[in-house]
């Protein structure tokens, strides 16, 4: 085999091999908690939340983006009153026993948003059905990105009837707050992520059985 055609078949290799991104930071899930809220009746606020919150963070200091992946446990939610939390549960809202896990991932999103915040768009799965959602990362001041002080602040709104949670839509409101607050911390050896910190107007969701992409 000629040089010449040595480099062509360690090029063609090269770019055929699947690049491996680490996760460099896990959710701490002990800080972390994902909060919940919704108007009834138009007037009063029902609100609650999940302390089963875990994921991962990876960093491509290559391509200058993070992806973030993570998985709340939804029997995990709290409502302030054990009637509520038993009733949230339950077939009627987040039927936790037929969908014990809520997921989402990100797309790629620039790196230094994670100090200067942005939009954070991905797909959530939610109650067996899956769809585009987009998020806010919230601007923060501290480092370094790992800081059990200074949680990553995430916010965004979804509407529950896509995610085929329809049941008593005369009283509750069909839009659900979501206020994510994330504290992550390094994988063993991992570097910090460089550029961090110097330290969908999309279609209704389908089933999630019925996609190819979660």
């Amino acid at each position: 085999m000629s040089a010449r055609a040595r480099l062509l078949l360690l090029l063609l290799l090269a770019a055929a091999a699947p690049v491996s991104v680490a996760a460099d930071y896990v959710v701490d899930a002990a800080h972390s908690r994902a909060a919940f809220s919704l108007r009834a009746l138009l007037v009063f606020g029902v609100d609650g939340w999940f302390d089963g919150v875990s994921g991962t963070l990876e960093t491509d200091p290559a391509t200058g983006t993070a992806q973030v992946e993570a998985w709340i446990d939804a029997a995990s939610l709290h409502m302030h009153n054990p009637r509520y939390d038993a009733w949230a549960r339950s077939a009627e809202f987040f039927d936790v026993e037929r969908y014990p896990r809520i997921h989402f991932r990100s797309e790629p999103f620039p790196l230094d948003a994670l100090q200067r915040g942005g939009a954070v768009t991905g797909r959530l799965t939610l109650h067996g059905f899956s769809g585009p959602v987009s998020l806010q990362l919230a601007p923060r001041d501290c480092v370094p990105l790992a800081d059990a002080d200074c949680p990553l602040q995430i916010h965004g709104a979804v509407s529950r009837s896509d995610f085929g949670m329809r049941a008593h839509r005369a009283t509750l409101s069909d839009t659900v707050r979501l206020d994510l607050a994330i504290v992550i911390r390094p994988v063993d050896g991992a570097a910090p992520a460089a550029g961090a910190a110097p330290a969908a107007a999309g279609t209704a969701a389908q089933p999630a059985e019925a996609t190819s992409s979660g």
